[in-house]
């Protein structure tokens, strides 16, 4: 997110009454979820892509021996 968008996004929630803390744990907790959601796709994406190496290098051996 650009760095305009975050300072409108505080300037609101400083309008209605947010504080510094409250300010900084939303941002650390959205932070934390984008990070988890983006490790967990990873982690499908690699793994995907290794069992199709093992099926496509298995069925190649197969054919060969």
């Amino acid at each position: 997110m650009s760095v305009m968008e975050k300072t409108k996004q505080i300037g609101v929630m400083k309008a209605v009454g947010a504080g510094n803390r409250d300010i900084m744990s939303i941002f650390l907790i959205e932070s934390g979820v984008l990070g988890l959601v983006r490790r967990v796709i990873g982690c499908i994406i690699c793994l995907s892509i290794s069992k199709s190496f093992e099926l496509i290098i298995a069925r190649e051996w197969d054919r060969i021996y």
